[in-house]
């Protein structure tokens, strides 16, 4: 399990996350808004994703979601992501994700 707090995307994450079973990285922005994420160091969905992909990642959960963003927007976010890495959640504070033991049946859906 690899995780990324608040990062602009860079060599240093893909490495860190390697070959990952989980990657937990926050996503503050969308794709349209990589000046705004670079000048606070945040990364967006987009980037995000190429992080799990480039390291070869085997889910993605995305955090630290911006206020601005509600309902359908959120959608959106995960969308743009998957356009990359298609194993992606949008997750947020207190959720329960199962993670599988090595051989057992992988889900996409959150645990309660």
């Amino acid at each position: 399990m690899a995780i990324l707090g608040d990062t602009r995307k860079c060599q240093n994450a893909v490495l860190l996350a390697k070959d990952a079973d989980v990657l937990v990285h926050e996503s503050t922005f969308n794709k349209e808004e990589a000046k705004l994420a670079r000048a606070y160091f945040h990364s967006t969905t987009r980037q995000a994703a190429e992080v799990a992909q480039e390291a070869h990642a085997k889910r993605l959960l995305l955090t630290h979601i911006s206020a601005r963003y509600v309902g359908k927007d959120i959608t959106n976010l995960v969308n743009e992501a998957k356009e990359v890495f298609p194993n992606t959640l949008i997750v947020k504070d207190f959720d329960v994700v199962e993670i599988p033991f090595a051989g057992e049946e992988e889900s996409d859906e959150l645990g309660e």
